[in-house]
């Protein structure tokens, strides 16, 4: 909960267009191999109520099967059940130094399942080539209703 009462995903649909959207792509293997493709550094965080997983680097090693989109890098490992994402938002969060853009998969019980950024760096706004992969790449879906 946060300080207003709702939840994350609740938040998105009150923020309106300018601030979070909700997005045609479901599955992340289509990003990640655009993101390797371009040679650019991300930000992925992964959480459940055990653990939080954040990696900072560039994606080399994808895989797909079964569902499950799996990043073995020599730092990282990824394994995400595409099949569990229910609905993706484009989300530009403002912050102090300039706007910072995510994309997030939400479950069918409204938990984050991931969450993807340009490469996070402390003092600097979010990453341009990121935004443009993402503006580039996806289409707002028709607003959702509050």
């Amino acid at each position: 909960m946060y300080r207003y009462h709702v939840n994350r995903l609740q938040a998105l649909r009150l923020a309106g267009q300018k601030r979070a959207c909700l997005v045609a792509i479901s599955r992340p293997l289509v990003i990640f191999e655009v993101v390797r493709d371009s040679d650019i550094p991300i930000t992925v965080l992964v959480a459940n109520p055990g653990v939080m997983q954040m990696h900072t680097g560039r994606v080399c090693s994808l895989n797909r099967d079964a569902g499950w989109l799996s990043v073995q890098d020599n730092n990282f490992s990824l394994h995400l059940n595409e099949d569990a994402i229910a609905s993706t938002w484009m989300v530009n969060n403002p912050t102090v130094d300039g706007v910072v853009t995510s994309l997030e998969f939400y479950s069918q019980e409204c938990a984050m399942i991931a969450q993807l950024t340009g490469q996070l760096e402390l003092g600097l706004a979010g990453d341009a080539s990121w935004r443009r992969i993402l503006s580039a790449m996806i289409q707002p879906r028709v607003s959702v209703s509050n």
